[in-house]
């Protein structure tokens, strides 16, 4: 180890929150504790859906497709595109989503909730009508979109924006 390396390493602090923080006499930087046990609680959640998913599926996968793991690879492509998109979105900075922007004093999170409003809204007008229901948007050649999962997460975020708007009107009911 240089000397260098050692000085780095001496000047680096970890508080109380997990983030290391370099010494203030340096250069900030600051680095995120990442929650792996949540990882890997997903992925080994993820890995029995796909165990269930393949035992219920491959007679029928056989008879149509003549491939018994058919429904297991699309939903483990499915599954690995949602855990990349997981973790992605989890090293973003939450304070993105609630700080004002410069242009109007615009919040994200405002956008990201009138986003999920607008796709129920779109719903009724072009979407997939499935035994009297209409749920589904199609996107060609992509696949069909559901817009009631974009709206749950964008509910929880907007929810526990409210939350942090206001903490003392949360003490009182009413």
């Amino acid at each position: 180890m240089s000397l260098q390396d050692e000085n780095r390493n001496q000047q680096q602090t970890e508080n109380s929150n997990g983030v290391i923080t370099s010494d203030p006499k340096t250069k900030p930087k600051t680095y995120r504790a990442y929650d792996f046990g949540l990882l890997i609680l997903t992925v080994f959640l993820v890995g029995l859906g796909l165990v269930f998913l393949y035992s219920s599926s491959s007679y029928t996968a056989t008879q149509k497709f003549g491939n018994a793991a058919f429904y297991l690879k699309r939903q483990a492509g499915f599954a690995v595109f949602g855990i990349l998109f997981m973790v992605i979105v989890s090293l973003i900075d939450y304070k993105i989503y609630i700080a004002k922007w410069p242009i109007y004093g615009f919040r994200l999170i405002y956008g990201l909730y009138a986003l999920s409003l607008v796709l129920q809204a779109l719903v009724l007008v072009v979407g997939e009508d499935i035994y009297g229901a209409k749920r589904w948007i199609d996107i060609p050649k992509i696949g069909s979109f559901q817009p009631s999962e974009v709206t749950k997460i964008c509910a929880i975020v907007f929810t526990a924006f409210i939350c942090y708007s206001a903490p003392k009107k949360m003490n009182r009911f009413g």
